[in-house]
């Protein structure tokens, strides 16, 4: 069976631009050596549980049919082999089952190796104020018409987390079809799509006449919105200038200046909340959500929405200095 035929538990693409160069086993762990040289090692519970075959996943709906429990601790490879199209095939001792996986999603998959592909799978770029003049701009009709020209535009928002359209149509439903293009549209408390305009009585202040100074959205939520989309019809009045703040950046800068407080800014939790007539939503949470190599992977700051800080009370010396 060719590779682009090879069954996986997922709906991605793989090619093999990096094949397999030696395979072995060392007791219950699985070693590859890449042709570049670097190397994965895997366990068998590991490997067993992202076996893509039929018995294992359904073909259609890529789900796992079956339970992690049925399958036994002491699992071990019985014979391990590349095969003449560059997959990785394992005969188990449970049931002499059979598994074939392919060779890159292997590499991506590649946990004894996260931290480098964390960093090579986000291509995460900071940037400083400097930056404000180079933020990539795309023409929305190419954006809507060419899969080239979205997917460059997808990329620089993962890239540098921010991309911006030009040319786009002042109707609310141009804008929703712009933002179906992008991702599934996520109903919060103020709605799928919300109109900002001067308005003291909508109940949020981006309706009023205040200065917003750099924040995130909906931190009372246990999970804040990936990503916002913003679209400026038409500005009537003084001023209402735009700028934008990498966190991750400033996040970078506080973790080499401020150790200590970027401690407490990852571990402390600090309640947020947002009360109108029609709902309330509360969440408590870091300012600054970190991952297994404390690297930043989220900011959690709607600073109007913060609740009184209740933490040891000798934590609060520390973090005022």
């Amino acid at each position: 069976m060719s590779l682009n035929k090879l069954s996986t538990p997922d709906f991605e693409s793989y090619n093999n631009d990096i094949p397999i160069k030696e395979s072995k086993i060392d007791n219950e762990i699985i070693s590859i050596t890449w042709k570049d040289e670097t190397k994965s090692k895997f366990h068998s519970i590991w490997l067993r549980d992202n076996c893509a075959c039929p018995l294992c996943i359904d073909t259609t709906t890529k789900e796992r049919i079956y339970d992690l429990s049925d399958i036994p601790d002491s699992i071990k490879p019985l014979a391990i082999s590349v095969t003449c199209d560059g997959a990785l095939e394992i005969i188990w001792s449970h049931n002499n089952h059979k598994s074939i996986y392919h060779p890159e999603r292997l590499r991506v998959h590649c946990y004894s190796n996260l931290k480098s592909i964390d960093k090579q799978d986000s291509e995460q770029k900071l940037w400083n104020s400097s930056f404000q003049e180079h933020i990539p701009i795309f023409d929305t009709q190419l954006f809507l018409e060419d899969d080239n020209v979205r997917y460059e535009f997808l990329r620089s928002v993962q890239k540098y987390g921010i991309s911006l359209l030009t040319g786009v149509p002042k109707s609310e439903q141009d804008f929703e079809k712009i933002t179906k293009k992008i991702g599934l549209l996520r109903d919060m408390n103020w709605g799928n799509i919300f109109s900002i305009k001067m308005d003291p009585d909508v109940g949020y202040i981006a309706n009023g006449t205040y200065k917003i100074t750099p924040h995130n959205d909906a931190s009372t939520r246990e999970r804040i919105p990936g990503i916002q989309i913003f679209q400026c019809v038409e500005n009537t009045t003084e001023g209402g200038g735009s700028y934008w703040v990498d966190g991750f950046f400033i996040a970078k800068l506080l973790a080499e200046t401020y150790p200590e407080d970027y401690k407490l800014l990852t571990t402390v939790p600090w309640e947020f909340a947002n009360r109108d007539k029609n709902s309330h939503y509360r969440n408590k949470q870091a300012i600054i959500k970190v991952n297994q190599q404390n690297e930043p992977v989220e900011i959690n700051d709607t600073y109007w929405l913060r609740e009184p800080l209740m933490i040891d009370f000798n934590l609060i010396n520390l973090s005022s200095g």
